[in-house]
């Protein structure tokens, strides 16, 4: 994997982790739903409003990835790299514990993801 695809690889698992964290911010409604109350919600609520347009963006990179990586390879690396950083986001936006289990999980994902970009 190249490179600039291993970096836009980490934009896109980046964005994915914000616009998660955007979302759990924003909503605020106990009864979500597929009702008019609920769209009106999520086009009213800023932090849900720009977290749909970062996970665009995170669409947009994986994309561009796809393009010119082997999804074998560029999948496992993305989606590992959402999990780590939506765990460390989490915990710095919204106090999720960051236990020891989490953190061992973190530093398996991690070694994982340098075996596929090894093979």
């Amino acid at each position: 994997m190249s490179i600039h695809s291993l970096f836009l690889v980490f934009i896109c698992a980046l964005c994915t982790a914000f616009a998660q964290a955007l979302f759990k911010a924003g909503l605020t409604l106990s009864d979500f739903g597929l009702n008019v109350r609920t769209i009106h919600h999520v086009l009213t609520t800023p932090a849900l409003v720009l977290g749909l347009v970062v996970y665009f963006v995170a669409i947009y990179s994986w994309l561009k990835v796809l393009t010119s990586s082997e999804i074998s390879v560029a999948f496992p690396i993305q989606v590992g790299l959402s999990f780590v950083l939506t765990l460390v986001v989490a915990a710095l936006k919204f106090g999720e514990a960051l236990s020891f289990f989490k953190i061992i999980g973190i530093l398996l994902i991690l070694v994982g993801i340098i075996v596929i970009l090894e093979a």
